[in-house]
């Protein structure tokens, strides 16, 4: 029973957060021109890509636009756990932190899994092994 309330758990949406450190300096344009390409042609080969989500891919390149990305500067994605909602955080060093909220769920959506692999990121039995270890160690 604790290994199928543990998988019940892992597989329920949950807000998730993916944090990426710049490793080699860039000009955000170049990163926003990336994510725009590869969310744009994901949508499109799903049939998804209309002009609400033009609309948003704009804005996201908009937002990054001005933005230089020294090394150590910080992106971090905070999605919500329906990814109707995902919050873009920049933390360049010596600035204040700036925030851009995209609301397209297919945008939202469709970078998340350019990020974390979506629903098949972890496979099954990846899954229940890491049910059966957690089982294990809360009966002791």
């Amino acid at each position: 029973m604790m290994v199928s309330l543990m998988l019940l758990f892992l597989v329920t949406p949950v807000e998730k957060v993916v944090r990426l450190v710049v490793i080699k300096e860039i000009k955000a344009s170049q990163y926003g021109v990336q994510i725009e390409s590869a969310v744009r042609d994901r949508l499109a080969a799903d049939d998804k890509y209309e002009e609400e989500e033009e609309e948003a891919l704009e804005k996201i390149v908009e937002f990054l636009q001005s933005k230089y990305f020294k090394k150590h500067s910080v992106i971090t994605y905070h999605f919500s756990a329906d990814s109707t909602i995902a919050e873009i955080v920049v933390s360049l060093e010596g600035k204040e932190d700036t925030k851009f909220v995209v609301e397209n769920a297919n945008v939202v959506e469709t970078i998340k899994k350019w990020y974390l692999g979506g629903s098949n990121a972890v496979s099954p039995s990846t899954i229940s092994s890491l049910a059966s270890t957690l089982s294990a160690e809360l009966s002791k």
